[in-house]
């Protein structure tokens, strides 16, 4: 296929299924840094254009996608974003190397090697927890009630490097959908619905438990439970039919095994497991908890189906990848979905410089008119309360914000009374002026006191409250410079905050996986990226989320504490270069608080010379001295790293953690 959606976001590479209702695509994207979503190969899900009900299978679909970005875990398939093509929806998905599990017990049946017991725990201990995340998410502390209504072995997929993952929240509802089900309609794979779904009763997600005991059945036996010739058959079975034990069809299952799958299959709702904690609590408390988290599913996985294991992880490198300010939740968590705060929610009120400098000479101006017209030990509350009419005096200046730059203003200091109550607050002619657009009408002004043209002032400033006044002298500070530097170092000042918030707001990268390569003596070392190895065609992917190694002495590869890999690997440095990232444009994103910073240091050290220093020579070495001081700070932290930046030497260097005992 050679098809473009979206505008040509998305290169279509191949078709990987197709259904009556829509169609699952492989697509190369080109990766986007608003979304911190890499280049690479994504899943993308699509309605099939020429389907006669297109229109209410896209709302299904839409449907589909909206609770799908809720779901966030290890075991369920991650939706990255929902795009448009056409005016349909699209649901980007990561993309996954590996087989269903219906693939996987296909061959199973034709080669009659049932899967090893372990496997089959692990594989039902990993879709609990992903079904249990499913099943708790909630929205602002508001159960979601979802149920997945389609758990079945098309549904669950397992991956050449060791995950697990629920895929397909397809036919999935929500209590708070907007679609509603048509009643007497089934929706979810027969041979796999739970009693009481095959009766149209309200599900809980015991239904999905039951569905999750079916296929734990069927991976033990390798053989269909509930198979008949026509579909009334079918939901006659799974409503009245006897369960027959797994120890039917193979005897070498232990009791607790067999008990455990039965627990499952209870038609009474008092008797079956009825959450995904609880099962995995019951799994935890078997003889073979303990080796769980030593078995190679991937391993497993690849011994399966050996020649497609390879094509498979090389498709997989090529994979797209998300980074999250948080690690992906892992095991038996409940899940939250919190909304991102609204911008509505937090306004911001933007002062231009040069009005709010007025306004500070007003609020000068009016003290010192109340300070001229008020009797000998009078206070503010004594000044008289009626308005003044104001004239403009001729010829006077409109003010000195464009004096010249390297000049400082003659203006005296002045002092003022005012009042310094804790409950006081500006005047109203005072804000309505810092608020005034910079092309208001030219003001007016009388015994150095402007105020907007047409409107006249009360003497009174209105700082004071009855019975709570207090009474101090200020000086005036002397302004000096110009416009032009007062924007310099508000810009600056500006530039140095933004930088800094931007490094807060920035995602902290953690590697999903490092590389290994095998050493002369046996073990092996993980390294941040193949090229640090000594043959880039040698080495193998470790998943952080299952890391398997091999330590010297292992004569195979084993299971290894992710918590203890990851402070070997944070002391040997491989973390930190497995985490920078690997694209240009996510690069420069980690630059950008640096060079914004840098900016507002170089802005800083242009304009305070022309507000601290008088002389107009020594202002011009002060202002090269800062200039070179700020330009070598700026390029100390591009190479060393400073704010998000891991500096330039991060990428230069190439550490290696070697696993021996």
């Amino acid at each position: 296929m050679s098809e473009q959606l979206a505008g040509g976001r998305f290169n279509v590479v191949r078709r990987l299924a197709q259904g009556g209702m829509g169609e699952v695509l492989l697509a190369e994207f080109a990766g986007d840094t608003a979304l911190r979503l890499s280049a690479g190969l994504v899943v993308v899900k699509r309605v099939l254009p020429d389907h006669p009900n297109r229109a209410h299978q896209a709302d299904l679909l839409r449907e589909e996608g909206r609770v799908s970005l809720r779901l966030l875990h290890e075991n369920l398939v991650e939706t990255f974003f929902v795009d448009e093509h056409d005016g349909d929806p699209l649901i980007v998905m990561e993309f996954l190397s590996g087989r269903a599990m219906s693939q996987v017990l296909g061959q199973a049946k034709k080669h009659k090697e049932p899967v090893p017991v372990d496997v089959a725990l692990a594989l039902l201990r990993a879709a609990a927890c992903g079904l249990h995340f499913a099943h708790t998410l909630q929205d602002r502390g508001r159960p979601l009630g979802l149920i997945h209504r389609d758990v079945s072995p098309a549904n669950l997929f397992v991956t050449f490097d060791g995950r697990v993952k629920v895929i397909d929240f397809g036919v999935a509802k929500a209590d708070d959908s907007e679609i509603r089900t048509s009643t007497g309609i089934l929706k979810g794979k027969l041979g796999y619905m739970s009693p009481e779904h095959a009766l149209g009763e309200e599900l809980t997600p015991a239904a999905d438990l039951w569905s999750l005991g079916v296929l734990f059945w069927e991976t033990l036996c390798a053989e269909r439970l509930f198979a008949s010739p026509s579909p009334s058959q079918t939901l006659s079975a799974i409503s009245e039919r006897p369960v027959p034990p797994p120890t039917t069809l193979r005897a070498d299952l232990p009791a607790h095994i067999v008990a455990l799958c039965m627990q499952l299959l209870e038609r009474d709702l008092d008797k079956r497991v009825a959450t995904g904690a609880d099962l995995v609590d019951r799994i935890d408390r078997l003889p073979q908890a303990t080796a769980l988290p030593r078995v190679d599913l991937g391993g497993w996985l690849s011994d399966r189906f050996p020649e497609e294991a390879d094509v498979g992880r090389h498709e997989a490198a090529r994979g797209a990848r998300m980074q999250r300010r948080v690690p992906m939740p892992l095991g038996l968590v409940e899940g939250s979905a919190q909304p991102a705060p609204s911008e509505a929610e937090a306004p911001t009120l933007v002062i231009g410089a040069q009005a709010m400098l007025q306004a500070v000479d007003r609020l000068r101006a009016d003290d010192a008119t109340n300070a001229e017209q008020a009797p000998v030990g009078s206070t503010s509350e004594e000044l008289p309360t009626k308005p003044v009419t104001v004239q403009r005096t001729p010829g006077e200046s409109p003010g000195s914000l464009l004096a010249d730059p390297d000049e400082p203003s003659s203006s005296r200091a002045v002092p003022m009374t005012v009042d310094l109550s804790p409950t006081a607050v500006l005047p109203p002619e005072v804000m309505s002026a810092a608020l005034r657009p910079l092309n208001s009408p030219i003001e007016e002004s009388s015994a150095g006191r402007r105020v907007p043209a047409g409107t006249s002032v009360e003497t009174d400033t209105g700082f004071s409250r009855a019975g709570q006044q207090s009474t101090a002298t200020l000086p005036v500070v002397e302004r000096r410079g110009s416009w032009i530097a007062v924007a310099g170092l508000t810009f600056g000042l500006l530039a140095l905050a933004m930088g800094v918030g931007f490094a807060f707001a920035a995602p902290q990268m953690t590697p999903v996986d490092v590389y290994a390569y095998r050493a002369p003596q046996g073990h092996e070392v993980l390294v941040a990226l193949p090229s640090h190895a000594p043959d880039a065609s040698a080495v193998r992917r470790v998943s952080m989320s299952a890391p398997v190694a091999r330590c010297a002495g292992d004569p195979t590869p084993r299971l290894c504490t992710t918590d203890e890999l990851e402070r070997l690997l944070r002391t040997s440095g491989v973390w930190q270069r497995a985490s920078l990232p690997p694209m240009l444009r996510a690069q420069v994103a980690l630059l950008l608080p640096v060079l914004i910073a840098g900016l507002g240091l170089l802005a800083l050290a242009f304009s305070l010379p022309a507000l601290l220093v008088h002389s107009k020579g020594a202002r011009t070495v002060t202002r090269v001295v800062l200039l070179a001081v700020a330009a070598a700070v700026a390029w100390y932290a591009v190479e060393a790293g400073a704010l998000s930046w891991p500096g330039l030497r991060a990428w230069r260097q190439q550490p290696r953690l070697e696993l021996v005992p």
